[in-house]
């Protein structure tokens, strides 16, 4: 779950205390949002959550597209 008041930080900051801002993240598994003029910026993530997470857009993907009724190329209906 995102938490606003430990998982935005300004770009700044980041660069003064990444050691800790990196160690925190890989103990919670939460992503960061770095901002830049008090925008967000970029996202900074532990490889192990990014991958739980692309495996989670993966199997929806693919679930997705099974429950879509197949339409053929050659003559467009519905199969």
């Amino acid at each position: 779950m995102f938490n606003i008041a430990e998982d935005i930080c300004s770009m700044t900051e980041f660069k003064r205390r990444t050691s800790e801002i990196l160690t925190r993240i890989r103990a919670n598994g939460r992503a960061v949002v770095l901002t830049t003029n008090g925008k967000a910026d970029v996202v900074v993530q532990d490889a192990a959550s990014y991958q739980k997470l692309m495996d989670r857009l993966f199997a929806y993907e693919n679930q997705a597209r099974s429950e879509q009724p197949h339409i053929s190329r050659t003559t467009g209906a519905r199969a």
